[in-house]
């Protein structure tokens, strides 16, 4: 694909995402915007992998959502109503999956970047319901670092309870391992990551997970 094509895609898609609630096309859109200047197999990739862990972990938390992340998005994309207009963002879901129909086959068939708007969606519908859940604000860069760096679930699910249980009002991965902090938080996110890698890999050495935080931090500071 070319790259003009590659841009008049990515702006559909960014087009597609605003056209729903404000909140949800928000962070969608924050999350979108932050895999620009990667190519659009590599963006579908890290999109699949936010997906499946944005799902898992809304389910751990007890988040009930009957649809496909991407089926949830189209859903919402074709509903009148939005966010703003429930009481939470679980009762939200539930009317999408109970009140809003969708043709299955035209799913099957839909571009590609029509099913990445629709992930994207869905990704941010979830995520606004972890945020609930945890009482902490994630950015949606937090997702974009998940997926390009094919970060696990579990590994992602420590690091937000981390930053809540260190009082930070929001989960500060991404600008720790892009050196965006203050020195204060930067100790204490470093701290937050070194006891995720110790609690997932205990049979690291200190100086292995120092090695693995490393190349962390480079991979956040190379791609996109």
């Amino acid at each position: 694909m070319s790259l003009g094509a590659i841009i008049t895609g990515i702006s559909a898609v960014i087009s597609t995402i605003a056209s729903v609630g404000s909140m949800v096309a928000t962070y969608g859109k924050s999350i979108f915007s932050a895999l620009n200047g990667l190519d659009l197999l590599r963006i579908a990739q890290v999109v699949d992998i936010i997906c499946t862990t944005v799902d898992l972990i809304s389910k751990l938390l007890g988040l009930e959502n009957k649809d496909t992340v991407d089926e949830l998005g189209a859903k919402a994309l074709q509903s009148d109503k939005q966010l703003e207009d429930f009481d939470s963002v679980q009762q939200y879901i539930d009317y999408l999956n109970k009140e809003i129909q969708i043709d299955q086959t035209k799913m099957k068939e839909m571009s590609l970047m029509d099913k990445i708007a629709c992930q994207t969606v869905g990704t941010a519908i979830l995520s606004k319901g972890i945020e609930e859940k945890k009482d902490i604000l994630i950015p949606g860069d937090f997702w974009t670092t998940i997926g390009k760096q094919a970060i696990s679930p579990e590994f992602a699910m420590s690091v937000i309870e981390g930053f809540k249980e260190a009082g930070f009002q929001q989960v500060q991965m991404t600008s720790y391992l892009k050196g965006d902090l203050k020195m204060e938080e930067m100790d204490k996110s470093e701290s937050i990551m070194m006891n995720s890698l110790k609690k997932l890999n205990p049979e690291l050495s200190d100086d292995q997970m120092k090695e693995r935080l490393g190349d962390m931090i480079r991979s956040a500071n190379t791609e996109g």
